[in-house]
């Protein structure tokens, strides 16, 4: 029992609230593209699993395997007893397949972004946050307690400006490859040309857990489809959460740098490190997004997306930005807040679930439904979704 000035406070708190998101529990299901509620089955177009390992027997195989040689959890922080072989054989192989000289995992990327920045930075250090970039990158700016500002990518010749007009600082710029509410980057480029221009002050975070293991031919993310390699970036962060279907995030760059983030992170130091099964299926991901079979995936997910915005453009559904969002991520846009209120009701009473985003998660004049493209996903699957695109949108007007 609260006390009573607790229990206004906390009412109070409430009533301020922009937005309360519900949870709704889901029951298992052999497909991934299958979503049960309650005894009900809804089409998956919410999900992050992009290439549809998470029921990958290769995956769940090794899982298994590796909860009989280790046990349940880890029992420990990295330091202490927490650091398994499995952890350790991940870090190695997805360093080399990123071409990257080391690797640091955290439990999750929340967790990593929040707690980056403040070791990165000091009272010589200006911050550049990318206007589109995840809550997670705003808290651990915050967090930092460094000055900062906001930038526009639709501007880097501002950014630049900037730049050049406080020589005497060392200088963060955090973007990210795909962004979770808007899609594909297209300034990427210009913002590693930044990097090369002001090499002695300037250090690069790009954030591609949309993309990694799901866009460019080898998986890299959006850098490589920009014609990069993440070795390109002073720090690249990717996530275990999305395309490789399991848990946690990872970061990684120069061995200097990644080794001083490792004796620096306190969410890092002072935590429980993930289950060592988490890693072991991780790999088992790893090895399929390396293989034939991981560019078969991307190959049929990049058709998917063509085909769903073929589709909308022939149904005459606004997309937003659909000349330069090539991401899984795709967005129903330019509808009023009530048009797209009842679309959502209209897709879920038709079992297809897609997420709603309004105010606070973006601007107050730019709602979206956000559907997340798979390659378990049909033709006939995307086709049906943009037939009940085309009547939701029918009907609310």
């Amino acid at each position: 029992m609260l006390a009573p000035a607790w229990n206004r406070q906390i009412d109070e708190a409430i009533n301020k609230l922009p937005l309360i998101r519900n949870r709704y529990p889901r029951s298992g299901s052999s497909s991934n593209k299958v979503i049960v509620r309650e005894g009900q089955s809804y089409h998956n177009f919410i999900s992050n699993d992009y290439l549809g390992l998470s029921t990958h027997p290769q995956l769940k195989q090794a899982f298994k395997i590796a909860c009989d040689d280790y046990g349940i959890g880890s029992t420990g922080a990295a330091s202490l007893s927490g650091y398994t072989e499995a952890q350790y054989i991940l870090e190695k192989n997805l360093a080399q397949w990123l071409q990257l000289e080391d690797i640091l995992f955290m439990n999750s990327g929340f967790s990593l972004n929040s707690s980056l920045y403040k070791p990165l930075s000091n009272a010589n250090t200006m911050i550049w946050l990318d206007k589109n970039c995840h809550a997670s990158h705003i808290d651990g700016v915050l967090a930092s307690k460094s000055r900062f500002a906001r930038f526009d990518g639709d501007n880097i010749t501002d950014l630049r400006s900037k730049i050049s007009r406080l020589p005497d600082l060392l200088h963060l710029v955090i973007s990210e490859g795909v962004f979770s509410m808007d899609g594909s980057s297209d300034y990427l480029a210009d913002l590693i040309q930044l990097r090369k221009d002001f090499q002695d002050q300037l250090l690069l975070v790009i954030d591609d857990a949309h993309g990694v293991g799901v866009i460019g031919e080898n998986g890299f993310g959006q850098i490589e489809e920009t014609a990069f390699l993440p070795k390109d970036i002073d720090l690249y962060i990717g996530t275990l959460g999305k395309a490789f279907a399991t848990h946690g995030a990872f970061i990684g760059g120069n061995r200097q740098i990644i080794d001083y983030l490792r004796q620096s992170i306190r969410a890092q130091i002072y935590t429980t490190c993930l289950p060592p099964a988490i890693h072991a299926a991780s790999n088992a991901a790893l090895s399929i997004i390396k293989s034939a079979e991981g560019v078969k995936l991307r190959q049929k997910l990049l058709a998917n997306i063509g085909f769903f915005k073929t589709q909308t453009k022939n149904l005459s559904i606004q997309l937003m930005y659909r000349e330069i969002n090539h991401s899984p991520i795709q967005l129903i846009g330019g509808y009023s807040l009530a048009q797209l209120s009842y679309l959502a009701k209209y897709l879920q009473d038709k079992k297809i679930l897609a997420g709603f985003i309004r105010y606070p998660t973006v601007a107050k004049n730019s709602p979206r439904i956000r559907l997340s493209l798979l390659a378990t996903h049909t033709l006939d699957d995307i086709s049906s979704l943009c037939y009940e695109i085309q009547q939701g949108l029918l009907y609310a007007s």
